[in-house]
This record gives C-alpha cells, structure tokens and sequence, in this order.
C-alpha cells in the first residue's frame, strides 16, 4: 500500500493488477480502480499537488498517472526500475533506473510535453549503492537508500530543484525564473517551461523554452499570446 496526506491507494490481494485509491476522510473509493496489464509490484502517492500514483510492474517498468484526471492513462517514465519514492513535499521523483540513479524534477512533464521529459530528469552513478537497493526516503535535497547488505547510504541532488518546485508550487514565476537563471541549469528550465505551460503562463513558459532554444514552441507561446480573449487562448 502507500498513503499521502489525503489518499491511500491498496494494491488488490486477489488480483496484483489492480490498484484502488481511497479518500482518508470520507474513507470511500476515489474514481475507478487501477488496472494494468500486468502485476504491479511496488506503488506510492506523491505529496505535492496534483496528486500522481507512482508503480513499478512486473517488467520493472516505471508508471505514473494522475489520480483525479480519468482521461489520462498510465504513461511509462522508465525501465529497469528497482526502487521508487516521491519528495517529502513537492513532486520530484527519485528512482533507482537502469542502472542509474535518477531523480524527474517534474515527472507530470510527461502528460504536459514529453518533448522535454528527458531533459527533467538528473542522472547519477549508482554503482555505489549496489545491485538492489532500496529507496528509503527523499527530503529536502536527499536521498536516504538502503542497500542489500544492510547499508544505509545518502545522495544529495541538485539543491536547486528543491526550490524551484517550492517556488512553482506557490505559483511564484517570476522568482522561479530568477532561480532558473542564476542556477543555468537545463532540467531546471525544462520544469519551468512544463509548469508553466501546465498553468498556462505563457510569459514563464516562453522564457523558459527560449532558454531552452526551443524556437518553435517560443513561436508558438507568442502567437497564442495575440489571442485578444482568455478563451481563445
């Protein structure tokens, strides 16, 4: 099972491919349940806004999907995958991916612009933490990790990123292009142009793909802004 502040989401006993969300305080089931194609073998809640269920099946293959957005569909981030867990507060994810340590800034990315997925995502060496260890918890800028012999081990991130999806959570896009300017970081731009667009703040995100060199896509978020009427845009 796994539980955020609000949701608990229970893998069936009777069938591992299905997965069911239940509202903590009204104790009733959220939605439809989850059904994959296969078992699912380890799942977990985000604790940032808007809340996304996390799973690794039984390919090692790594999902997400919004919970209270039923058009979406499952949408594979990774493969490989040996350990999972979202950010205490925020949406980072972090995992354990083929062979690599990797943590998505801003893994809704993918339902936004799976253009710059891959830019979100920060890779690291994982060779340290052996053949199957286990992600015990990520706060703030850390990543506490177990390994197979018992091992407790720390990583750090990109201290940056923490801030940057504090500041995109209060909506602050001003102060998150500021960050994104002075840390010259790509995954950082990639997660404000994804935000933004996801907000539709068209001024935060053409900054952000101009950043990026995304030309077209700048085009675009300016024409979109000749649009004389919030509806049309």
């Amino acid at each position: 099972l796994a539980l955020s502040a609000d949701v608990l989401a229970v893998r069936d006993h009777r069938d591992d491919k299905v997965v069911h969300i239940y509202d903590i305080q009204s104790n009733k089931v959220v939605g439809k349940p989850l059904t994959h194609s296969i078992e699912v073998s380890q799942i977990a809640l985000s604790a940032g806004l808007p809340r996304y269920l996390a799973f690794v099946d039984g390919n090692r293959n790594l999902y997400i999907t919004p919970l209270l957005r039923t058009e979406y569909k499952p949408e594979k981030l990774g493969a490989m995958v040996l350990s999972v867990a979202w950010h205490e507060s925020t949406g980072m994810l972090a995992a354990f991916c083929d062979g690599r340590f990797s943590v998505w800034i801003s893994p809704g990315t993918v339902y936004v612009d799976k253009g710059i997925l891959a830019t979100v995502r920060l890779d690291s060496e994982a060779s340290e933490f052996g053949k199957a260890p286990s992600i015990l918890s990520f706060i703030a800028t850390t990543c506490t990790v177990r390994r197979a012999d018992g091992t407790i081990l720390a990583t750090g991130i990109l201290p940056q990123a923490t801030l940057l999806m504090a500041l995109l959570q209060d909506r602050k896009w001003d102060q998150a292009a500021r960050l994104c300017r002075f840390a010259k970081n790509r995954a950082l731009w990639a997660a404000l142009a994804s935000a933004g667009a996801a907000a539709r703040e068209l001024g935060a995100c053409e900054v952000a793909y101009a950043a990026l060199g995304e030309v077209d896509k700048v085009q675009f978020m300016q024409s979109v802004k000749e649009i004389p009427t919030p509806e049309g845009r």
